[in-house]
């Protein structure tokens, strides 16, 4: 799921692509905030791809 978010990809988007609700989506987004400590997934994203954690490309 977050190598989709690195990719833009919007909350509905996401949910489609994995079989999954968007509240799911959301759910998965929040924890994942609030175990990095990122206040929004935008800057979550850059950091994963910055540090060449996540390659949005694959």
């Amino acid at each position: 799921m977050l190598r989709l978010m690195c990719r833009h990809m919007t909350n509905k988007e996401i949910a489609q692509e994995l079989f999954i609700s968007e509240n799911t989506v959301k759910y998965h987004k929040m924890n994942m905030l609030g175990k990095t400590g990122f206040s929004k997934a935008v800057d979550l994203a850059f950091y994963m791809i910055s540090n060449g954690w996540i390659n949005p490309l694959y």
